[in-house]
Parts: structure tokens; sequence; C-alpha cells
């Protein structure tokens, strides 16, 4: 959903993609019926530990359910899209981007 503040979209001023880059995140975000309403930079427990060379940013939509974007730090590619049940929903993550949510996997597994 590519809601536009003036000229760039919201998901542009806010990550500092460009316009192609914005467009890739969100050909990942749409098969997931994600529709957002706000963007902000994550203060999700879930990024505690997060490798520096990714960024997490809070989707949040109008009834207030929120989605953690992954994306890389330097070119904003789409690394991952993850719930609010930290459930991925799309993308690709490891241990070294998110090692507080394989924590949390072995925790729940045990």
């Amino acid at each position: 959903m590519l809601v536009s503040c003036g000229s760039k979209t919201i998901l542009q001023q806010t990550t500092g993609a460009t316009e192609q880059q914005s467009k890739i995140i969100e050909e990942f975000i749409a098969p997931a019926g994600i529709k957002y309403d706000e963007i902000n930079i994550s203060n999700n427990p879930l990024i505690e530990g997060m490798d520096e060379n990714w960024e997490a940013y809070d989707l949040t939509n109008k009834e207030g359910t929120a989605y953690l974007l992954i994306v890389k730090k330097f070119d904003k590619d789409f690394t991952a899209l993850i719930d609010s049940d930290n459930r991925l929903l799309a993308g690709i993550i490891d241990n070294g981007v998110l090692p507080k949510m394989y924590e949390l996997i072995e925790t729940v597994g045990e």
C-alpha cells in the first residue's frame, strides 16, 4: 500500500528508500495483504541484538495492528516481514539478523 505524502511515499520518507527500492519492498508486502497507515523506526524488543547492517520499521494499520519490516541498511533491500506474533510472513532471516527471534523459538520449542 503506497501511502503518499507529497511526491514521496511514507515508506520512502521513513526508510530513505528510493522509488524503485520502495516498489520492491511493497511487492513483498502486498501478497501478505498488509495495509498500513503509519511507518516508524521500530523499538520492538525482537530487534534487540539485530545485526547493524539491517534496520527495522513498524508498519501500523488504522486498527493498531503492527508488523515488523526488516530491510538492509545501505541498499534498503527487503529482508523480512514479521507479524505481531513473531511469525515470518515474507522473506528470510537468520540468527545473525534477529538473534532475539531465534532465542524465542528455542525457548518455545523446549
